[in-house]
């Protein structure tokens, strides 16, 4: 997993989340673990698919609830790393937007599942249509910046941040986005900086939001040579929600800065039984090299 394509599902919430009161949690049919990191009891995810779900069956032509239950699958890929998650955000937008084919809510989530997916020159491209049409909206800024940055144009993206900091001074989506691009142009100590200032924002009842963040404060700490600060980074943020594919990979990764390559394979063959992105079975073949079991790393994954 990395933080590009997964960044947004923390913004849509912390945007739309002004003025509207936390929802009950409500019993739902989910996903049954299948490898992924499953949390004990309901995460955050795991509440709103219930309340979105409540709220078609009591209203099966309620627009919003339908995207509610989008933005809410693509969260819950983001906990488990399962993308079954990412087909129930498309069912969902589906049945939405056969209600309401111009709903502008439901056409963003569309650009943050096309962002999940990679789909990046797809999402830019229908990011700019809907920030044509609603020039005000922060969140479309967002969308933007991150295509922007997924596809190299960190200028642009730099622009649009900024725009989002312009509009909401110190919103933490913008600080998140901030962050980003002060690591990319090689500021870990500012990056860092915005990332500490996020995570004070955050609701503490977000936990796998607050994991999230402190998942990109101790990325930002290996990445600058600080892998050791990084492990208590990580405690915290497993402590806050156990069992997170992206603390797994970071923990493998701390373990690869400290020269401990057979617990880093341990870790990376656990988050690739998790997660099947392939920059994990690139990192997990690295740790094998690096341990001189070079058939293993060289094997095709299955």
């Amino acid at each position: 997993m990395t933080a590009l394509h997964t960044m947004l599902l923390v913004l849509g919430i912390l945007l739309s989340r002004q003025g509207s009161a936390q929802q009950a949690a409500l019993s739902a049919t989910d996903h049954p673990p299948s490898g992924e990191a499953a949390v004990q009891g309901k995460t955050p995810a795991q509440q709103r698919i219930a309340a979105a779900t409540r709220q078609i069956a009591t209203d099966p032509k309620r627009v919003q609830a339908y995207n509610e239950l989008a933005l809410a699958s693509l969260r819950r890929n983001r906990e488990t790393a399962d993308p079954r998650y990412l087909e129930d955000a498309d069912a969902a937008l589906a049945q939405g937007l056969k209600l309401n084919p111009e709903d502008f809510q439901l056409q963003k989530t569309q650009v943050a599942l096309l962002l999940s997916r990679h789909e990046f020159v797809h999402a830019r491209d229908m990011a700019a249509i809907l920030h044509r049409r609603t020039p005000d909206d922060v969140m479309t800024y967002g969308y933007l910046a991150e295509a922007f940055i997924a596809l190299g144009d960190y200028p642009g993206a730099e622009v649009d941040a900024q725009w989002m900091m312009n509009m909401r001074p110190n919103n933490t989506p913008a600080l998140l986005f901030g962050a980003e691009l002060r690591m990319l142009y090689g500021d870990a100590h500012g990056a860092i900086d915005f990332l500490n200032r996020a995570y004070s924002q955050t609701w503490p009842a977000e936990v796998e939001d607050m994991a999230w963040i402190a998942n990109q404060i101790a990325s930002t700490q290996i990445q600058s040579g600080q892998a050791d600060v990084a492990v208590h980074t990580l405690d915290g943020a497993d402590q806050t929600f156990p069992r997170y594919p992206y603390t797994i990979e970071n923990v493998a990764r701390v373990r690869m800065a400290q020269d401990r390559i057979s617990d880093a394979i341990q870790l990376w063959i656990q988050a690739a039984q998790i997660d099947k992105d392939p920059h994990i079975l690139y990192e997990l073949a690295r740790a094998q090299e690096a341990a001189g079991q070079v058939r293993d790393a060289h094997k095709p994954s299955t």
